[in-house]
């Protein structure tokens, strides 16, 4: 509705009515219409179904390992920290395992000399060879094959002085006179006394040189068996130590197995959670497809309404008419529409809800030329006509933006070229121009 106001000394009454375009009218009341039944049917159905996938096994058997595990724990630790605390305690130097007892044993009965008191018989009897010789028991006893030596050796000197040297005294006596004298005898004596001192140091020599060579040997028996016990001490000794090295090293491989442990332990969780992220993917898939069902199901329920309301802002972006009553010349009905939504969505409000719908679409500054080049446009659809013959389209423009309504240069060129200017090789439209009613004779 509009206003009144005082010039030239009269009154003039303008009177200016906005509504859509005539022929948008009957599709408009459709719509409403079947807005208005949806909206009586009810809210769209809510998914009949769950809206959360259901867990694979894969994650819930995850989920129930990591679950154990964290309640009862890693054996691998609890072994560890016993191994520890028993470290920590000193057990392993209390308590020997029986190697190392063993090898203690055989230093304390080496160091105590035990082994020299508890001898095996191979060196018992050098012991007993050593203390005869101490005691001079060979010196005293004879030697069994001593005097058959003595006799071999002996027998030469023997068998000469009975053949030469007493047949020569004989006969050097008798030639004289004087065998069977004193002197005779004497030189007998004599030749024998010197026989027996060669024989005697002959046996004497035999015989120490015999008791040396015994001796020699006994001393070499009781050396070679105390080298013996000594090599037997000794290996005894490695052995100890080596079965001492062999528990240590074995307390070393321990000690490296419990500090590993919490390593070894976490690696069960990397089962689990491999596990958990198989189960994941799968509850991540499972979800999707829900997601999908959920989807067509809505798109279903909402589709009539989401077609209607659609169907409607097309038709509301349509071009809107306008009458009036006043002096001056009146502009078209889509002009006055088009002027007051060129002004933008809030000046478009003052024609009600249309009006700002129109304003809002075709925003532009009001008098501005717009790009209205079919070659700038695409999906185009004729979806009415002016009441001066133009067709009216439906479009977007190429480089982007929402849907619009709007005539096409190459139309308007043909009825009113004034209204068409080519800027920079695209045409341009002036609307107000273009949609001016034809004048009336």
């Amino acid at each position: 509705m509009g206003g009144g106001g005082k010039g030239g000394g009269g009154k003039q009454t303008t009177t200016t009515t906005a509504e859509p375009w005539s022929g948008v009218k009957p599709f408009l009341t459709e719509g409403y219409q079947d807005l208005s039944n949806q909206y009586k049917q009810g809210a769209p159905g809510y998914y009949p179904g769950g809206t959360v996938a259901g867990m694979s096994p894969y994650t819930s058997g995850a989920l129930q390992m990591q679950a154990m595990r964290a309640l009862q724990g890693s054996p691998l630790t609890g072994a560890a920290q016993d191994q520890l605390t028993r470290t920590m305690q000193g057990d392993y130097v209390a308590q020997l395992n029986p190697s190392t007892s063993a090898a203690q044993g055989g230093l304390a009965n080496i160091a105590g000399g035990s082994q020299l008191g508890a001898l095996d018989p191979a060196m018992q009897a050098a012991q007993d060879q050593q203390r005869a010789t101490i005691r001079g028991d060979y010196l005293n006893a004879g030697n069994p094959y001593l005097q058959g030596a003595v006799d071999a050796a002996t027998r030469p000197r023997v068998d000469s002085f009975q053949r030469n040297i007493m047949p020569a005294i004989d006969s050097q006596f008798s030639a004289a006179g004087r065998y069977g004298s004193g002197a005779h005898g004497g030189a007998l004596g004599e030749a024998i006394g010197q026989q027996q001192r060669a024989i005697g140091d002959v046996a004497t020599n035999m015989a120490f040189g015999s008791y040396s060579a015994e001796r020699g040997l006994q001393q070499h028996a009781a050396d070679a068996a105390a080298q013996n016990y000594n090599a037997a001490a000794n290996r005894q000794m490695q052995g100890i130590g080596q079965a001492f090295q062999n528990w240590n090293a074995e307390r070393d491989r321990q000690n490296q197995g419990m500090f590993f442990a919490p390593q070894l332990a976490q690696q069960d969780y990397f089962d689990i959670n491999q596990l958990g992220a198989s189960g994941s993917a799968i509850d991540a898939y499972n979800q999707a497809l829900l997601d999908a069902d959920i989807g067509r199901y809505n798109y279903g329920q909402n589709a009539d309404w989401v077609r209607t309301q659609d169907y409607l802002g097309t038709l509301l972006g349509a071009p809107w008419g306008s009458t009036s009553t006043t002096s001056q010349p009146r502009p078209s009905a889509f002009s006055s529409a088009l002027g007051g939504g060129l002004q933008g969505a809030g000046q478009g409000a003052a024609f009600g809800p249309w009006g700002a719908l129109a304003g809002g679409v075709l925003g532009a500054g009001a008098g501005l030329l717009n790009r209205s080049d079919a070659r700038v446009k695409t999906d185009i659809v004729r979806v009415g006509t002016l009441d001066n013959g133009l067709p009216v389209y439906r479009f977007r423009y190429i480089d982007g933006g929402p849907v619009q309504l709007g005539v096409m240069a190459q139309d308007v060129a043909s009825m009113r070229p004034d209204a068409v200017h080519d800027i920079d090789g695209v045409l341009h439209v002036d609307y107000v121009r273009a949609t001016e009613e034809p004048s009336r004779g």
